[in-house]
């Protein structure tokens, strides 16, 4: 009972300990720039595009000439990097540097920290995941502006279009006839039934876009694992089988290792909570991973025996990582 109850205190330690990562969109870094040791601290913004609040401290107290930052996408094709952000100095703590910076597509990154001081220049790259976790909302008294001004300028759209046909070709002084009245009238109503279908489309487009927006929203990926016997011993199959995977419309980027590994696995013997396994499943083929590894009990040695472990992730152009890790799992 009381090695029980042990256990379940030393759970809950690790839970509250970890709970500031674990779950959280943001990425922790802390290492070195050369011959500076920094931590650094990139808070997702939860919208992409959107603006990251990066802030870098200087861990041995040196003074230092500036500090560069430069977000840097996985595929450079896709466009040249910006020039680098020079980070400022927070007032009242000269080891403190603060910067913001635009992702401006979802995917991987790797934020390149610069420390230029007197000890020469150091960089470090920290991996950075992009990803939408929410949606802003309009917000009623900005979305009552908005309606006004465009009220506002469809009506003068309107009085420019009738004043243009009534009198754009009187000679000053002459009065416009019937005809031109008549014929004004109608170039107002059809230009109001352009603008009527203008943003009828335009709302249409709106609604298109922010469904394929609300589509992207990160959410954490269904998965299944089962055990099972085979002539070499028991297999655990872990699968993931969430249409957001599988779905060949979907154009996942490559997989990208974190601390070496492609994929880490955490597995908890879930009664007795006497078990625990760290694995790194290796990519076997374009769909599956496979891995020996042990199981690891608390206060105990290693049982005998290995256990292959295989992944079926259903699409190997997914670019997440999962596990062990500073940025959050997926």
């Amino acid at each position: 009972m009381r090695r029980c109850v042990a256990r379940l205190l030393a759970l809950g330690a690790t839970a509250v300990v970890t709970s500031a990562h674990v779950g959280s969109p943001d990425t922790y870094f802390e290492g070195a720039a050369g011959p500076y040791p920094i931590r650094v601290i990139i808070r997702n913004p939860g919208v992409v595009p959107g603006l990251a609040q990066i802030t870098v401290r200087l861990l041995d107290g040196e003074t230092v000439r500036q500090v560069l930052v430069l977000p840097v996408y996985w595929d450079p094709r896709t466009a040249a990097p910006p020039p680098a952000d020079v980070a400022q100095r927070v007032p009242g703590d000269s080891t403190l540097y603060n910067a913001a910076l635009w992702l401006m597509r979802g995917g991987s990154y790797s934020v390149q920290v610069t420390v230029e001081g007197a000890s020469g220049t150091g960089t470090a790259l920290v991996p950075v995941m992009a990803v939408a976790t929410r949606r802003l909302a309009l917000e009623k008294p900005l979305g009552m502006g908005l309606l006004g001004l465009g009220a506002f300028l469809s009506l003068g759209a309107l009085t420019i279009v009738r004043a243009a046909v009534r009198e754009s070709g009187l000679a000053p002084g002459q009065q416009p006839d019937r005809r031109r009245s008549v014929r004004a009238w109608i170039a107002t109503a059809a230009s109001a039934v352009v603008l009527a279908l203008a943003l009828v489309g335009g709302r249409a487009w709106w609604n298109t876009v922010d469904a394929a927006y609300r589509s992207g929203l990160y959410q954490p990926l269904h998965a299944a694992a089962t055990v099972r016997a085979t002539a070499a011993g028991a297999v655990l199959h872990f699968a993931i089988d969430d249409t957001s995977w599988t779905n060949q419309r979907r154009q996942w980027t490559p997989l990208i290792p974190d601390h070496g590994h492609l994929m880490h696995l955490f597995l908890v013997r879930n009664r007795q909570l006497d078990g625990f396994a760290h694995l790194h499943p290796l990519p076997r083929d374009s769909a599956s991973h496979r891995r020996w590894s042990q199981w690891r009990s608390w206060g105990r040695r290693p049982e005998p025996g290995a256990q292959p472990t295989r992944m079926t992730p259903g699409s190997p152009r997914r670019e997440t990582r999962r596990g062990k890790r500073e940025t959050p799992s997926h």
